[in-house]
């Protein structure tokens, strides 16, 4: 091999690596959305549920849904934290979308005093912040007043629902 063919290869290399750069950072890489800021994405539609009570004999967990339908979920098995991420289905949160309006979530979130709640009773209550147009609403089945058979807590119940049997 003589010091031309050895230039050649090591030109040759070089040349490919930085073709190979080029075309990962500009064509694979994941790139961020420009025209949404983080702060926006946050607070524009999110949903953070979590129950509470007797959660040694039921199942007690906690989540947080994005607007985009991806979500994080905690699951405290036997003590430890086991972390869950995906993407709801489309039906789903359309129809949370759809369901969670806003006057609806402001009646809802008003606190009631003197209620029993089913946590009192070795049972599981849940909680709900909820964020939309950048206003935060917290349901609690618990403290708030909660309408059982109106759309919002059928569609919050699909959601948990979906949790429960992952």
């Amino acid at each position: 091999m003589t010091r031309t063919d050895r230039n050649i290869l090591l030109s040759t290399f070089c040349v490919g690596f930085v073709i190979g750069v080029y075309v990962y950072f500009n064509g694979f890489s994941f790139k961020l959305s420009e025209d949404l800021p983080e702060e926006k994405f946050y607070t524009d539609f999110t949903i953070e549920g979590e129950a509470y009570g007797d959660c040694v004999n039921n199942e007690c967990f906690a989540f947080q849904l994005l607007a985009d339908g991806s979500y994080r979920l905690v699951d405290d098995v036997s003590g430890q934290s086991v972390i869950r991420e995906g993407v709801i289905n489309n039906s789903i949160r359309d129809r949370l979308f759809e369901d969670l309006d806003t006057e609806s979530l402001k009646t809802q979130s008003i606190s009631t005093i003197g209620t029993h709640c089913a946590s009192d009773d070795g049972k599981v209550d849940y909680k709900f912040t909820i964020t939309k147009d950048e206003k935060e609403y917290k349901l609690d089945t618990c403290t708030t007043n909660i309408n059982f058979e109106g759309k919002a807590w059928l569609a919050l119940s699909e959601l948990w629902d979906y949790f429960v049997k992952l």
